[in-house]
This record gives structure tokens, sequence and C-alpha cells, in this order.
């Protein structure tokens, strides 16, 4: 039986594909130390950002003679 057409692909790119693939195994402690390292930074921000935002008070409604008026009427 022939090789197939697609055999010599194989052969040729199998040992680099292979090497990424270990690579990224062999990485994967490294990304969740990193994510371990960033949540309680972005937790941070996050709280920080919502103690910044001034909430908007539900009873703050407009007066009706201020909607009609325009700027420089006294």
């Amino acid at each position: 039986m022939g090789q197939s057409k697609i055999t010599p692909i194989i052969e040729k790119y199998a040992p680099q594909i292979e090497t990424y693939l270990r690579n990224l195994i062999d990485n994967k402690n490294i990304v969740v130390e990193a994510i371990e390292i960033i949540e309680p930074i972005k937790e941070n921000i996050v709280d920080e950002a919502r103690e910044m935002i001034v909430p908007v008070k539900e009873d703050s409604t407009p007066d009706s003679e201020n909607l009609n008026s325009e700027k420089g009427d006294s």
C-alpha cells in the first residue's frame, strides 16, 4: 500500500506540533499561577470602580420648571 497524499505533510509537521503541544501542557502551571495572581487584583479594581460610581437617588427628579428653562433664563 502506498503513502497517502497527506503522509509527507504529517511526517514533516508532526514533530513541531508535538513539541508545541508539550510546551502548552508544561506551561499550564504558569497560566494557573498567573490567574491566581491576577484575580485578586482584578477584584480590587472592580471594587474601587464601584466605589467611584455615584449612585443615582431614586427620589431625585428634576424640577419641571428647570426642564423647560434654557441656560441664562432667570
